[in-house]
């Protein structure tokens, strides 16, 4: 596909885009432009134009990336509506039945187990409708830490269940910060259980909180590797670190981490991380990955300090 000889074949500019990549992992784009040069009707010679158009290449991935987020957002919402007003006249009904004097014991098990299965597809419906109408943030102070606390409680059960050693290394030092506390505490949780859900039984956890100062710009992870500042150097941040010695990422599912209804899980719905994401930007902030397939992940977020 050399546009070079395609340019003294047919006579007319050809051009071919490239990805090289870098030692950094990063791509970069560049356009190789072939222009052909007549006298009397002749080729004589052929401009050769190479342009970096990487960041042509990622404004385009981030425009096509919103309108899918868009477009799936209100497919979303369309359908969890739907299901929501088939599953409250479902549980009416189911409720009518299991409260009935006359269903046989048998039965009456058979229905606690529909209802069951009735709540966990409402918290499919809920989980739907927040990714696709999420509530406005409401920020008030408070302590991040005290939000981590109450973030790990909510998954110690599953962390006792799965015999995980966990451990808590937050600085007393970080003052109080001007957040969501609802949002935020959901976006932990997420990243928790996508940890637990990736480590075998007697793996680890280590979740850290630290104050600090940036030494060099942060930098927000996109899908399809790309990437783009957030955080300058010098900024001020609460820098929180979810550590753990699971399965890891492998390279060919992190570039969709993020992408919603993506899930390499035989349960769930693929808006954890999305959802997370999409809180930690709201709040000013970047979150990052790092992943060896095998070896364990960290994933950090970066919340801006603010009064």
């Amino acid at each position: 596909n050399c546009p070079s000889r395609r340019a003294v074949e047919s006579g007319e500019l050809a051009s071919v885009v490239k990805e090289k990549k870098l030692d950094n992992s990063k791509i970069q784009y560049l356009e190789h432009t072939s222009i052909p040069i007549k006298e009397n009707g002749s080729i004589t010679s052929i401009l050769e134009i190479v342009t970096d158009i990487t960041e042509r290449k990622r404004m385009e991935k981030l425009a096509l990336r919103a309108e899918k987020l868009s477009a799936t957002g209100e497919m979303s919402a369309v359908i969890a509506h739907e299901i929501r007003n088939s599953l409250t006249s479902l549980k009416l009904i189911m409720q009518f039945l299991g409260d009935s004097t006359k269903i046989p014991e048998k039965e009456t098990n058979s229905i606690k187990i529909a209802m069951e299965s009735v709540y966990e597809m409402e918290g499919i419906v809920t989980e739907l409708l927040n990714f696709a109408r999420p509530r406005a943030p409401k920020f008030i102070m408070r302590d991040i830490k005290q939000i981590l606390r109450e973030s790990n409680s909510l998954v110690r059960y599953q962390i006792e269940q799965r015999q995980i050693q966990h451990d808590e290394k937050l600085s007393p030092g970080i003052p109080e910060c001007l957040v969501d506390p609802d949002h935020l505490k959901a976006a932990f949780v997420n990243i928790l259980l996508n940890s637990i859900d990736a480590i075998s039984d007697n793996g680890k956890i280590i979740v850290s909180a630290n104050l600090v100062t940036l030494s060099e710009p942060v930098l927000d992870f996109f899908s399809e590797q790309q990437i783009n500042v957030k955080l300058n150097e010098g900024q001020t941040v609460i820098q929180i670190s979810f550590e753990d010695n699971g399965c890891g990422i492998p390279d060919t599912d992190m570039d969709h981490i993020f992408d919603p209804f993506f899930t390499t899980k035989t349960s769930g719905t693929g808006l954890g991380l999305p959802m997370t994401k999409r809180v930690i930007n709201e709040h000013g902030g970047v979150i990052t990955v790092e992943s060896n397939d095998g070896d364990g992940s960290i994933f950090k977020v970066f919340i801006p300090y603010r009064e």
